[in-house]
């Protein structure tokens, strides 16, 4: 009887439970039926402030980078008129007013916004589909490696580890000073000074690399390829658009030269299936900076500029030009390798806008070598490991107390890597050679000022080859975004104007490329923008607009600290004297 009783309870509760169920299951149908019709009543349409905002920009330039951090959309306290900067009125969530220069009428925005005709709505990019995203576990993407069993110590391991163990403990020493200063700063009228034993320390460990044993020689067989080009990306999005624009513009002149690209550990987790195929396919060998110090233990991890020095130095080539994920060659670069001067010296480097600002003390700690009249880019260098073998594993060990010598070869724009290679071949005697066409600055006109005249307002500084001949587009204020409008009509192009060429900078790089190159690259972001980066999350609120990109620059003829030996600060070209 009891075991009936039990048998009823349970039929009553399935009973009760499917019922539950049923009732559950016809209300969300309910739901569905009834407000799904009621959606397009309650559609997100563009906001339409109440009180139109004045957007202040940089640069005297209607297209310039907003002021405003933070989106102007819930902004009560509005700003309608303005006359003296640049700027544009925000009219609602997806609809700005005509940007202004500097030199225009004041500005009512009620009376702006109102005109729908001047008005403009931008074309903002869709959401990227991230279906195949992450499909490879870290194993499976490791296969993409060119190093696979990273668990054990690989030659690079192995070569910087006895490199650590020449160059012994990091030197603990604290530099007097900053070691980017903010402007012209004297420290010698400060007494700001390295102590004389702790000069002394750094230049016995410097005397080293005079005579390096026999071990850590230059070996051709470290290295498999000839020639090639490393370049040093990341997940960031900074950078994660950038150095696929770099790769694609390097295929699109040099189909076949080999590409390092290098990877800090973890971050090859941006990349797609169709990524890894893509290098793959394309000449394109992935690097994981892991390879180099995989089974050492305690070793302190490079990061920023620290790791191109180590792409340098540990790539597979025996020649190799090393480039930034945001500089792009406007044509082929083959014939980098096969210049006279870099063939004699074994290295070629290219000149930075400023005079040398290295520290007072550099002098007595690197000799009077390091006293030079100008500074170098490190955008791109180019080296032959068997004839600058000392001097880059002088360079390792200076980036390795980069704490010591960034501060002691630079001081000012330009903090970082640029100066060691450059200081370490001085230090060691061994000669290099030197672009002596100097870089040009390009950007946009600004639009008008309380002057009168027609400055650059620069985003891309522009090198050139040993004859002369634009060669690389380095950005380095506003790298490449996948934000850009998806129509051609909303974008504003950043090459434009500059310094030496004025208006026709245009001209003069795309009949070098033979090709309109920005256009081919904003085509090129515009086709292939989920396949760079499919965080499709725009970092900025005005990215979201679906005009620009908002240029980023700098006016740097008003930059403190400037070579004026170089041509670009002797020569200044406008609409009218070009």
């Amino acid at each position: 009887m009891s075991s009936i009783s039990q048998l009823r309870k349970f039929l009553h509760f399935f009973s009760t439970k499917r019922k539950r169920r049923a009732r559950k299951n016809l209300y969300l149908s309910w739901c569905v039926l009834t407000i799904i019709p009621l959606l397009p009543l309650f559609a997100v349409h563009p906001r339409r402030l109440k009180n139109p905002v004045w957007v202040g920009t940089n640069g005297c330039f209607g297209y310039g980078i907003p002021r405003l951090k933070h989106s102007p959309w819930g902004t009560r306290k509005a700003v309608t008129i303005s006359s003296k900067t640049s700027g544009f009125c925000m009219c609602s969530s997806d609809e700005i007013s005509t940007p202004h220069g500097c030199a225009h009428i004041p500005v009512v925005c009620n009376q702006e916004c109102a005109n729908d005709q001047t008005n403009m709505r931008g074309s903002p990019r869709t959401t990227c589909s991230r279906t195949n995203k992450n499909v490879y576990s870290k194993a499976g993407i490791w296969s993409f490696f060119s190093f696979r069993t990273y668990k054990r110590k690989s030659k690079e391991g192995i070569l910087f580890s006895n490199i650590l163990n020449f160059f012994g403990p990091k030197l603990k020493i604290r530099p007097p000073r900053p070691g980017r200063k903010k402007g012209p700063v004297d420290y010698v009228k400060l007494k700001k000074h390295f102590d004389s034993a702790d000069i002394m320390k750094i230049r016995s460990k410097l005397m080293r690399f005079k005579d390096i044993p026999s071990h850590l020689c230059y070996s051709a067989t470290d290295f498999k390829h000839q020639k090639g080009i490393s370049i040093v990306g990341g997940a960031s999005p900074r950078y994660r658009t950038a150095f696929w624009v770099a790769i694609h513009c390097i295929r699109r002149v040099d189909p076949q030269i080999p590409i390092e690209l290098w990877l800090p550990d973890g971050d090859e987790s941006v990349l797609s299936i169709e990524n890894l195929e893509y290098l793959q396919n394309n000449f394109v060998w992935l690097r994981n900076f892991k390879e180099i110090y995989s089974g050492i233990k305690g070793v302190e991890l490079p990061k920023n500029f620290e790791l191109k020095i180590y792409a340098l130095l540990f790539s597979d080539f025996k020649e190799v030009l090393l480039l930034d994920s945001d500089n792009l060659p406007i044509s082929s670069v083959e014939h980098l390798f096969n210049d006279t001067d870099y063939i004699k010296h074994g290295s070629l480097h290219w000149m930075d806008f400023w005079i040398s600002t290295s520290d007072p003390d550099s002098n007595i700690t690197l000799g009077n070598s390091s006293i030079v009249d100008h500074s170098y880019e490190s955008g791109q260098i180019l080296v032959n490991k068997e004839k600058t073998w000392p001097a880059l594993l002088l360079s390792l060990y200076m980036t390795n107390n980069a704490h010591i010598f960034y501060p002691l070869t630079v001081g000012y724009l330009g903090f970082g890597d640029k100066e060691i290679l450059p200081a370490a071949l001085r230090f060691l005697n061994i000669e290099y050679s030197i672009v002596k066409h100097g870089p040009d600055h390009v950007g946009v006109f600004e639009q008008g000022n309380q002057w009168g005249t027609r400055r650059i307002y620069g985003n891309t500084m522009l090198q050139h080859d040993p004859d002369g001949h634009p060669l690389f587009l380095h950005s380095n204020l506003g790298k490449w975004s996948p934000h850009v409008p998806m129509k051609l009509s909303d974008y504003v192009f950043r090459w434009s104007a500059s310094i030496l060429h004025g208006s026709r900078i245009r001209q003069v790089i795309n009949a070098r490329a033979e090709v309109d190159l920005e256009l081919w690259i904003y085509s090129l972001i515009n086709e292939k923008a989920c396949f760079f980066d499919d965080a499709s999350k725009p970092r900025f609120w005005y990215e979201k607009l679906g005009i620009g990109p908002f240029l980023e620059g700098i006016f740097i003829c008003e930059v403190p600290y400037r070579n004026t030996n170089l041509e670009v600060f002797r020569q200044f070209h406008d609409d009218e004297n070009v």
